[in-house]
């Protein structure tokens, strides 16, 4: 199993293409076969050209999946006078949600109740 770091450059490496650096722990991934070298490069000033190999893009996806997963997000339900308060907006333009309790809501809230997801 790969680290954090590890992680972030193999990351890096599979969104760009390429991970150029002098740094021996990217060095020794190589060393590894998480990430092919092609050894120092002109162009990119004489650091080390990397790019992600098969063993790099499978050790990513085994750390993706055993990263913890985000807790789900509750949906909280309108009430009737919100949701109205929108629907009243949409057709009206905007409207004080206050002034549309005082004035409109008296009117509206014997309409058919409102489903909402």
């Amino acid at each position: 199993m790969i680290n954090d770091f590890e992680a972030d450059v193999l990351s890096h490496a599979s969104t760009n293409g390429r991970y150029v650096t002098d740094d021996l722990r990217v060095i020794e991934m190589a060393d590894r076969g998480l990430l092919r070298d092609y050894g120092p490069q002109l162009l990119a000033g004489g650091m080390h050209y990397l790019t992600t190999t098969s063993a790099g893009r499978s050790a990513l996806v085994e750390w993706r999946r055993a990263q913890p997963k985000p807790p789900k997000v509750k949906k909280k339900r309108r009430s009737p006078q919100f949701q109205s308060w929108m629907d009243y907006q949409d057709a009206n333009g905007r409207f004080p949600f206050p002034e549309f309790i005082k004035k409109v809501w008296p009117e509206c809230k014997d309409w058919p109740k409102y489903k909402t997801p």
